[in-house]
């Protein structure tokens, strides 16, 4: 018997990409979220930071970028104005392909400033980069090739070097950004996130380390600071990264990088009380609420670890009720109190929350699950799985879970009938259709068994490994054609 293959592929895709948990769950999630531009930006002037927040914004703020950038405009309408407007638009349109609106800004606008200004780069920048989104990688390097077109600036080398990254991070795109350096040291803590992605992408454990130490004796900026204490944890060397995060704070106060420095204490380091200290700042001081409920998130996690259950909740259901990403919030919480073996704590805080969030349907499946798989109260678990399906009916993984607490009550006539649904929603859903096969060997109808598991290993190819060891085909395992099923080395493990 399978709880959900599908959530098992997710999680194994998880792992083969290298992605992580949202944005702030984990600290390798969150180190480059601490990107400030260091005590050079105060010196710098406004239009200055105004390009280096374009450059590197997530562009949550593109409105106050926008309205910064026209402003600017608006007083000074020339070709480096033009520029910013410009490459805020391509990047819009990079984030967001199907609005060709931003790349035809960015085209007008970058065409603008080459009218304004033929001898200076800024037009020219973003032209090539145009180029090259266009499929002309070739046109797009030679526009930005050094001769005496127009005047070259840091700006020319750094964009060369973001073009070719783009394509395949290698020695060339980091020499034109150690040019970028060599003609502006003000550009570095622009250049170096830019170097910092591009060492990440091209190395790993120990290798990085030393890449990114090599590039700190050049630039010693936030983004290659941070980007090495991430490395340093991944060796093993987490109390360096700490004095890493420790000295960034202290040079540029960063919630970011409090925040990390937090899920670092106490996760690598186990210095909980620091933790704690440095997350309270942050859930009563940050300026993003996306921050402020990531660290009470871990305040409540840090409860649980100190056996203050009612402490715990109070934190876990702020963060749920008030956030925008409530199953996400869900899922962290649920990880909490697994971790720390307090599943009936878990039960009683979903049975809160179900009367502050009504109409939840993940919430009702979620608290099934946990009533069977952990608490072995299975009534009551199809009872919340009855509510879930009853709000959400066409969720098919919502009658399995149902379907699993019949099997484990060994009510194999209603479990069987539950799978059934399930597949009547969804007939490719591989878990449901294992669990029919294993409850139907169960019956003692092998036959049935052996093609119910034989569709859903043409659905899932891994789930032939897991039916080997399943003791819910024990009964039939002598089955001539339950044998050929599980030992045919043609099945694809991976659909």
């Amino acid at each position: 018997m399978v709880k959900d293959a599908k959530k098992k592929q997710a999680a194994d895709k998880t792992v083969l990409t290298g992605k992580f948990l949202p944005r702030r769950a984990v600290f390798t999630a969150t180190l480059l979220a601490g990107l400030t531009f260091g005590t050079a930006a105060h010196a710098a002037p406004k239009s200055q930071i105004l390009e280096n927040q374009i450059w590197t914004s997530n562009l949550d703020d593109y409105e106050a970028l926008e309205r910064s950038a026209v402003r600017m405009l608006q007083l000074n309408p020339g070709a480096y104005e033009h520029y910013l407007i410009a490459e805020l638009s391509l990047r819009m349109f990079k984030h967001n392909p199907a609005e060709l609106r931003y790349l035809k800004q960015a085209s007008d606008m970058s065409q603008q400033a080459i009218e304004l200004s033929p001898n200076k780069e800024f037009g020219y920048l973003v032209a090539a980069q145009v180029l090259d989104l266009m499929g002309y990688k070739q046109e797009a390097t030679e526009m930005l090739a050094e001769r005496p077109t127009f005047s070259q600036g840091w700006r020319t080398s750094f964009v060369r070097g973001v073009l070719a990254s783009s394509q395949e991070v290698d020695k060339d795109s980091f020499n034109d950004f150690e040019k970028s350096l060599k003609a502006d040291p003000a550009s570095g803590e622009l250049v170096g996130v830019y170097v910092a992605n591009g060492l990440e992408a091209s190395y790993s454990g120990q290798e990085l380390v030393n890449a990114l130490q090599n590039w700190q004796k050049l630039i010693n900026s936030n983004a290659i600071q941070l980007s090495l204490a991430r490395a340093l944890v991944e060796v093993g060397r987490s109390e360096e990264a700490h004095q890493i995060l420790a000295s960034v704070n202290k040079r540029e106060p960063s919630f970011d990088v409090k925040y990390s420095d937090a899920v670092l204490l106490y996760s690598k380091l186990k210095r909980s009380k620091d933790a704690e200290k440095l997350f309270l700042d942050v859930a009563a001081n940050a300026p993003s609420e996306e921050l402020k409920f990531s660290a009470k998130s871990h305040l409540g996690k840090l409860a649980l670890l100190k056996g203050d259950g009612k402490l715990a909740a109070k934190y876990f259901k702020e963060v749920i009720v008030g956030s925008n990403e409530q199953l996400k919030w869900i899922s962290f919480s649920h990880r909490a109190y697994s971790e720390s073996k307090q599943m009936l704590d878990f039960a009683i805080l979903l049975e809160t929350l179900s009367g502050s969030l009504p109409g939840t349907s993940y919430l009702y499946a979620l608290k099934g699950e946990v009533l069977s798989e952990s608490l072995a109260l299975h009534e009551k678990a199809v009872e919340s799985f009855a509510a879930a399906i009853t709000l959400d009916p066409k969720r098919s993984e919502f009658y399995n879970g149902m379907g699993l607490a019949y099997y484990r009550m060994h009510q194999n006539e209603k479990a069987l009938s539950t799978f059934n649904q399930a597949l009547s929603i969804d007939p490719k859903d591989a878990t449901a259709r294992y669990n029919e096969a294993c409850v139907l060997a169960l019956m003692g109808r092998g036959d049935e068994a052996v093609g119910s598991l034989k569709q859903a290993i043409s659905l899932d190819g891994r789930l032939q490994t897991v039916a080997l060891k399943d003791k819910d085909f024990e009964g039939i395992r002598s089955n001539a054609q339950f044998q050929t099923l599980v030992q045919d080395s043609k099945i694809t493990k991976v659909p």
